[in-house]
């Protein structure tokens, strides 16, 4: 309550709108300017991380809500506040049933005995038409978020926009809550501006990043914009920066003056160099780069979470890198395949948890988990799905598969199994239940 914000929204709230816009202006410009300071890059130079921005983070934007959209909602909400306690409450005999804290016969003359008690006949009527100087603030205001939003047509849930200013009244609140304008409001008009970039992007190429970066966004992917800054929320600023720039589809801060001066980056073996895109998709996607040192630096920060996660939190056994679940099944390969053997990696599950088993009376399972990250591209997120996270979703589905597919093709090549035939490492699989995938999308979505 002693942030700046808070205290700026309090003196709009009890200003007339006509003499707060231009200082809402200029206190929006100031946040520009410092976002721009500690992002490294303007987000003003791109129309749509502009508009994300103030939506909510669970709108996929950053919550830093702008005080001229605000002004309109706050000087309602202190008016539907204030003016129906102005005035006594009267019964239909006259007896005061509340007392009014300022009960003048100016002000009833505008406002009107009792007007809010009876929202359909009378309302704010008697007060908008009375020619006061907030009365037309307050209707022009009403006006203007009604023409905005288009009146709330469509699907969008609209909770009292689509009201006419003489009935302008907060919406039941959800069980436990209070009623609130201020809320019901920005609420209304948060969700027609997020609706209409669903259906902006959805009207795209469905190979544009920008598409793919919208749909692909989880409700995960802000996260990191409302934890504290320690311990697995720990950012440098330079990390920040990136974060925040991938998050909103901004171009790298580190990528950018890459990619400006034609940066290339060097592949292993005969593998071509490619140059350095603005966005950093290619240092994270192309194969090859630092010896695939990058694709490790996300997986297996990763997985050490995962396993810190499910041992100190879930308080359940976990175990990272298991070579020991076909241990046994390899120990057993006979002499014609030892050879083989030689030629491949041991294969390892990434993690092994135990978890609680289905059915009524509950037993402790143990789960193989597979964990992966994706990178962003047109194959993984060109799909014409505008469904969220996909991509993700996609490449989880596809694990189980691929490696019931590479147990099969050791079973053949160590073991000397027919195609078909079920050997010792596909029983070995079986013996478990579904393997769970875990995947990582290029935005900070999860499957």
């Amino acid at each position: 309550r002693r942030s700046t914000i808070f205290r700026f929204s309090y003196l709009i709230s009890h200003s007339y709108l006509s003499d707060s816009l231009q200082a809402a202006a200029a206190f929006d410009d100031i946040l520009a300017r410092q976002a721009t300071v500690a992002l490294g890059v303007s987000v003003s130079t791109d129309a749509i991380a502009s508009r994300r921005l103030p939506l909510p983070i669970a709108m996929h934007g950053t919550g830093l809500r702008k005080q001229v959209d605000l002004a309109p909602a706050l000087i309602w909400s202190a008016a539907s506040l204030a003016l129906p306690h102005l005035l006594d409450t009267r019964a239909a005999d006259g007896s005061v049933l509340e007392a009014g804290v300022l009960d003048r016969p100016a002000i009833a003359a505008r406002v009107g005995h009792d007007a809010f008690a009876d929202m359909d006949a009378h309302g704010w009527r008697s007060f908008l038409a009375s020619g006061s100087r907030l009365g037309r603030d307050l209707a022009s205001a009403w006006h203007a978020m009604q023409a905005e939003l288009g009146g709330g047509q469509g699907d969008t849930e609209v909770r009292v926009l689509r009201l006419p200013p003489g009935s302008v009244a907060p919406a039941a609140p959800a069980a436990g809550r209070r009623p609130s304008l201020l809320a019901d409001i920005t609420g209304d008009r948060e969700r027609c501006r997020f609706d209409m970039l669903n259906a902006e992007h959805a009207a795209m190429p469905p190979g544009s990043r920008p598409r793919g970066l919208w749909f692909g966004l989880g409700k995960e992917s802000g996260l990191f914009l409302e934890a504290l800054p320690r311990a697995y929320a720990a950012f440098s600023p330079a990390e920040w920066a990136e974060a925040v720039a991938r998050y909103l589809g901004l171009p790298s801060p580190v990528c950018a003056q890459l990619a400006a001066a034609g940066a290339r980056l060097a592949r292993s073996g005969s593998q071509r160099p490619i140059p350095v895109d603005a966005f950093g998709d290619a240092l994270a996607a192309a194969p090859g780069v630092a010896h695939d040192h990058v694709a490790k630096l996300r997986h297996d920060p990763a997985l050490n979470l995962l396993a810190s996660l499910a041992r100190g939190y879930a308080g359940t056994y976990a175990r990272r890198e298991d070579a020991d679940i076909f241990g046994s099944v390899l120990a057993g390969v006979p002499p014609a395949g030892r050879a083989a053997l030689r030629r491949r990696r041991v294969p390892t599950v990434d993690l092994v948890v135990v978890l609680n088993g289905a059915g009524s009376a509950p037993q402790l399972v143990q789960t193989l988990c597979e964990l992966k990250s994706i990178s962003y591209c047109p194959t993984r997120y060109g799909q014409s799905d505008t469904r969220r996270c996909q991509a993700a979703e996609r490449r989880a589905a596809a694990v189980g598969g691929e490696r019931r597919r590479a147990c099969a093709q050791l079973d053949e090549e160590l073991f000397g199994m027919q195609p078909g035939q079920v050997g010792p490492m596909q029983a070995r699989l079986n013996s478990f239940p579904p393997i769970r995938a875990l995947v990582i999308g290029s935005f900070g979505e999860w499957s």
